[in-house]
């Protein structure tokens, strides 16, 4: 099921080029709010539903969970990162170029 994603977009950047901003901070910051707003739904969930939608913040100290909650919002900024790599690898300036 999570895998499924990842390979949609595999696909979805061999056949077209993302536009990405020139600065990477410009580009990283508005994913990191999404990951952000994201976490703080899981904890809404937590809060008003009882149970924690991932099982192992059950078991992490309110510390803990600040800590790994910056841990993924770094790695999702590293993914962000990963992905502008790969997007440059699957199609090639110079085909672009003909395109224009």
């Amino acid at each position: 099921m999570h895998t499924l994603p990842l390979i949609g977009i595999l696909i979805e950047s061999s056949w077209r080029k993302h536009k990405y901003t020139e600065s990477f901070l410009k580009g990283v910051v508005p994913t990191i709010i999404a990951g952000v707003a994201y976490l703080i739904w899981v904890l809404i969930v937590a809060k008003y539903g009882g149970f924690w939608v991932y099982p192992v913040m059950e078991v992490l100290t309110q510390f803990q969970r600040g800590l790994f909650f910056g841990g993924l919002l770094i790695i999702l900024g590293f993914l962000y990162r990963v992905g502008h790599l790969i997007d440059g690898f699957l199609i090639e300036k110079k085909n672009l170029d003909k395109i224009k």
